[in-house]
């Protein structure tokens, strides 16, 4: 999935393989970065990938969209339907961590994301960036507060370096409903 060779600005990373679709799910493997693995399958919602498990190649198991890199021809790739959840799971919310920031020649800032239980897509559930010069309150709909709106897979590219207002000491990220009413608990300064 990621060669060796990474397109700059794409930060490679350990993670996991899980056994469906979100944290709900029990880890099945390992998966050190800069990996290349089998592809056998999408979600239906096209933010989790099914890879050939690395510990039993006769296994599959699931990967975030979002911490993988694609190279190749994926108009063959099936769509897999999600296990059922392990029983007593609690509902997820969903949630959003940045997990790294980058400037580059042109002044751009980009932000490599991680969603959790969801998938950032307009219309849909999405991601409010704000700076905290601005109050949570302020950007939701009708909220006068200056936001940028985000339903993209990462990184996020929206600011350039002299957006940020002069007093700004944090990036905010929260998760919106298609209203754009927050997540209750979900406003994360970053």
């Amino acid at each position: 999935m990621s060669p060796a060779g990474c397109p700059l600005g794409y930060d490679a990373e350990d993670t996991v393989c899980r056994a469906g679709p979100g944290e709900v799910y029990g880890q099945v493997a390992p998966i050190t970065a800069r990996t290349t693995l089998l592809v056998r399958g999408l979600s239906a919602d096209e933010s989790w990938w099914v890879i050939q498990n690395p510990e039993n190649l006769d296994e599959s198991c699931w990967i975030p969209n979002s911490q993988v890199a694609i190279w190749g021809d994926i108009n063959s790739v099936q769509v897999v339907e999600a296990p059922p959840a392990p029983s007593g799971a609690p509902a997820a919310n969903p949630s959003v961590e940045i997990t790294g920031l980058q400037l580059t020649a042109r002044t751009v800032m980009w932000w490599n994301l991680r969603p959790r239980n969801f998938t950032p897509q307009i219309p849909g559930t999405h991601i409010h960036f704000f700076f905290n010069t601005v109050s949570p309150d302020q950007v939701g709909l009708g909220g006068s507060g200056d936001r940028l709106m985000y339903g993209g897979s990462s990184p996020f590219t929206g600011y350039t370096v002299d957006q940020r207002p002069a007093q700004a000491t944090q990036m905010c990220a929260v998760v919106v409903n298609p209203d754009h009413f927050g997540h209750p608990g979900e406003w994360q300064l970053l």
